[in-house]
C-alpha cells in the first residue's frame, strides 16, 4: 500500500484527479448497467406472466362462460313461451358457441404443461359429444317436439359430457392460475434480490468513493504537509534536513545496483530515466578501451537513423567527439533527416539531442545520447548530473567484477598444477584432467580452456 502510496504521491494533481473521476465513473458505469439488466429481467418475467399466465386464465374463464351460456340457453329455448323469445334465445346461443371457439383457439398457444394439454383434449372431446346432444335438442323443438327435446336435455346421457367438459376446463382455469401465481412468486423474489443488489452496488460505489477522495486528499495533503515540515525545519537552522521528493536518484540507484551484467545496466538505466524526462529515444555506448573505440549497449526507443553504426572511434560524430571531449554536448533544432521518435501512429524529429560522457575520475566509461521532443530544462539537468555518477560507479563495480571473475579462471589452472606436483604425482587423480573434452553446451571457452563450472568438480579440461 506504502509503494502505491508514493507512486500516486509523485503524480500531477491533474492526473491523480483524472485518475478518482475515471474509476467513479466506472462504478457509475457498473451501478447502471445492474440496474439495466435487472429491470430487463423483471419486464420479461412480466411479460410472461401476462403472456401465459394472465390471458391464458382469461381466455380459459371466458370459455367457461360461453360453455355455461350453452347450456343455458338450450334450456330457455325449450322453455321459451313462444316464437321470438325462442329466436332471441337461440340467437345467444349461436353467439356463445361462436365466441367459445375463438376464446379456444386463443387458449391453445398458453397452454404449456402436458396436464393442461391433456385437460384441453378432453374438454373438445366431451365438448364435442355434448354439442351433438345440443343439436339434436335443437332439431326435436323445431319439429314441434317439444316434450321429446325436454327429456332429451335432463337425460344423464345428455348431461354426463357436458359435466365432463365443464370439470376439464374447470382445472385448467385452476392450473393456469397456480402458474400464473408461480411465476408471479418469482419474479417479486428476483425483483426483491435486483434491489438489494442494488443498494449493495450503491453502498459498494460509496465507500469506493469515500475511498478513492481520501487516497487523492491524502496524495495532495503529504507532499505538502513534508514540505512544509521540511521548509519549516531549514528555517530554524536545521540544514541537514532532507528535502522530500528530491529521491529520484536514490530510487534509480537502488534498480541499478542491482544490474548482473552491463546490457542489463543500460536497460534499467534508460528505462528508468526515460518517463522522467519525456525522452523519446536514448542510447547508451560503452568505452571499449583496448579497441579505443565506443560500442553500442542498450538503447530506449530506438530506430534506425542515418549512417547508423554499433561502433564509433574517440573524435567521429557526436557520440565520439564527446568521449575525445569528456564533456557534454546539446544541440537544439537538429536536422529533420538526422533521427526520428515515432510510434505506430506516427513520428517527428526531436528538440533537442544531449550526449554525456559517463566519467569515473577522469577515466571515460561510456557516453549517453539522448533525444526529446522538447527541450531539456534546468530540472532535466540537474537530474543528469545526477544520476551519471551513479551510473559511472556501477558500470565501474560491474567492470571489477568482472575483471575478478576472469582473473580466477585464469589463475585455476595454475594453482591446480602446483597442488599436483607437491603431491608427488604427475597428473591430478580428475580423470578429466589431459583428456580431450567438450564444454558444456552454452559455457564460454576461454583461452582455449573450459571455465571450471563447465566440468564436474570443478576441474579444467582441454577443449
Amino acid at each position: 500500500m506504502n509503494s502505491w502510496m508514493v507512486a500516486l504521491e509523485k503524480r500531477t494533481l491533474k492526473l491523480k484527479l483524472a485518475f478518482g473521476f475515471a474509476l467513479m465513473l466506472l462504478l457509475a458505469i457498473g451501478i447502471s448497467v445492474g440496474g439495466v439488466l435487472g429491470n430487463r429481467q423483471l419486464v420479461n418475467n412480466l411479460q410472461v406472466l401476462y403472456e401465459t399466465g394472465m390471458k391464458g386464465v382469461s381466455h380459459a374463464k371466458s370459455a367457461l362462460i360461453a360453455y355455461t351460456t350453452i347450456g343455458r340457453t338450450v334450456r330457455q329455448a325449450i322453455m321459451a313461451p313462444d316464437v321470438k323469445e325462442r329466436e332471441r334465445v337461440l340467437d345467444q346461443l349461436t353467439r356463445a358457441r361462436s365466441q367459445l371457439v375463438k376464446e379456444i383457439e386463443q387458449l391453445k398457444p398458453t397452454l404449456i404443461r402436458e396436464e393442461n394439454l391433456k385437460n384441453l383434449t378432453l374438454f373438445e372431446e366431451n365438448f364435442a359429444t355434448y354439442i351433438r346432444g345440443v343439436d339434436n335438442a335443437l332439431n326435436l323443438l323445431v319439429n314441434e317436439r317439444a316434450a321429446e327435446a325436454q327429456a332429451l336435455v335432463t337425460s344423464q346421457e345428455f348431461q354426463k359430457p357436458g359435466i365432463a367438459a365443464n370439470e376439464a376446463m374447470t382445472h385448467i382455469i385452476q392450473l393456469k392460475e397456480k402458474n400464473a401465481q408461480e411465476l408471479f412468486d418469482v419474479s417479486l423474489h428476483e425483483a426483491e434480490q435486483g434491489l438489494w443488489k442494488s443498494i449493495i452496488l450503491l453502498g459498494g460505489a460509496l465507500a469506493m468513493g469515500i475511498l478513492l477522495w481520501s487516497l487523492v486528499v491524502r496524495s495532495v495533503s503529504t507532499p505538502i504537509d513534508c514540505l512544509r515540515e521540511a521548509v519549516e525545519q531549514l528555517a530554524a537552522g536545521q540544514l541537514s534536513h532532507p528535502v522530500p521528493y528530491r529521491d529520484y536518484a536514490n530510487a534509480i540507484s537502488t534498480q541499478l545496483q542491482t544490474a548482473a551484467s552491463m546490457t542489463d545496466l543500460a536497460q534499467s538505466f534508460l528505462s528508468n530515466i526515460a518517463p522522467l524526462m519525456k525522452i523519446g529515444q536514448g542510447v547508451l555506448y560503452l568505452h571499449e578501451e583496448g579497441q579505443h573505440r565506443l560500442r553500442l549497449m542498450s538503447s530506449y526507443a530506438y530506430r534506425a537513423r542515418k549512417n547508423l553504426d554499433q561502433h564509433f572511434a574517440i573524435g567521429q560524430g557526436l557520440v565520439g567527439q564527446c568521449a575525445l571531449e569528456q564533456a557534454p554536448i546539446l544541440i537544439t533544432e537538429p536536422p529533420e533527416d538526422y533521427i526520428r521518435i515515432g510510434s505506430s501512429l506516427g513520428d517527428a524529429a526531436p528538440r533537442a539531442i544531449m550526449v554525456l560522457p559517463v566519467l569515473s575520475n577522469q577515466r571515460l566509461l561510456g557516453v549517453v545520447e539522448l533525444a526529446s521532443l522538447q527541450d531539456f530544462g534546468p530540472k532535466e539537468q540537474e537530474l543528469l548530473d545526477s544520476l551519471i555518477p551513479l551510473l559511472a560507479m556501477s558500470m565501474e563495480i560491474l567492470e571489477r567484477n568482472s575483471k575478478t571473475e576472469q582473473l580466477l579462471v585464469e589463475t585455476q589452472p595454475q594453482g591446480d598444477l602446483r597442488f599436483t606436483r607437491r603431491s608427488g604425482r604427475a597428473q591430478p587423480s580428475h580423470p578429466g584432467f589431459g583428456e580431450r573434452r567438450h564444454c558444456r553446451p552454452g559455457c564460454k571457452r576461454r583461452d582455449d580452456l573450459c571455465q571450471p563450472r563447465c566440468v564436474d568438480h570443478a576441474w579444467l579440461c582441454h577443449g
